[in-house]
């Protein structure tokens, strides 16, 4: 006999989001080239597979569909993000996104051109007054002043894998391929 009752554990502080691209068409002909580039659609996406050795390698994707903040440049771009209060001690805050009223950290924050962090609204120089780590900390030089608001502008890549050791193209004609589902699941470093 059992109650009904569920018991539910969250196992993680952030979701670990997925996408799925579907390419309708990968072009293989060697004559129909992209101009500037030496390898086919089909090549390219092939290759970049197998150096990333299927899902064993993590790289960094820019969800162009993300927009949020659509003709701010980078597509995945946060401006004026509120990051923290300083506590007159700490140096060091994770970037972070705030999206639907929820906050994630942010891991992978584009290095070029790097995070404009200020204290109060006020822009501070990077590489002297703070600096930003490889997993999205901003280490600050002298710890902000007790009730100083820390916020950021700054664009972002997701850290990501292949989902699956395999690609299934199916070829459509000849030198056209399609490629129908592509998953990339996201990577806390």
């Amino acid at each position: 006999m059992s109650s009904g009752k569920e018991f539910r554990l969250q196992y993680w502080q952030y979701p670990l989001w997925k996408w799925e691209l579907n390419y309708n068409y990968l072009k293989a002909n060697p004559s129909d080239l992209i101009p500037g580039f030496s390898d086919t659609d089909f090549a390219v996406l092939q290759g970049f597979f197998n150096q990333m050795a299927g899902q064993n390698q993590v790289f960094l994707f820019d969800d162009v569909n993300a927009g949020d903040t659509p003709g701010a440049g980078p597509w995945d771009f946060v401006a004026g993000q509120p990051i923290a209060s300083g506590d007159g001690t700490t140096t060091t805050f994770q970037l972070i996104r705030t999206s639907g009223g929820f906050v994630e950290a942010i891991q992978a924050p584009f290095s070029s051109p790097h995070p404009q962090v200020y204290l109060n609204g006020v822009p501070k120089t990077y590489g002297t007054d703070y600096a930003i780590d490889n997993v999205g900390n901003i280490i600050f030089a002298v710890a902000p002043a007790a009730a100083v608001q820390i916020s950021a502008d700054f664009a972002y890549y997701w850290p990501v894998r292949f989902g699956a050791d395999d690609l299934d193209f199916d070829s459509m004609m000849y030198q056209l391929w399609e490629l129908k589902k592509v998953v990339l699941t996201q990577v806390r470093l």
